[in-house]
């Protein structure tokens, strides 16, 4: 399991331009799945 030091080493996956507000639980949960995956991912 990763450290919080390295998981903030990771590259944000989640682009510009998805229409999800910032703090709701939609957006984060999309960016705690990319963070764990690590092929690529498109999501339509």
């Amino acid at each position: 399991m990763a450290n919080i030091k390295e998981l903030s080493k990771i590259p944000e996956r989640l682009t510009g331009g998805h229409r999800l507000c910032s703090g709701c639980g939609a957006s984060i949960a999309v960016r705690q799945v990319l963070m764990g995956t690590k092929d690529p991912v498109v999501v339509r």
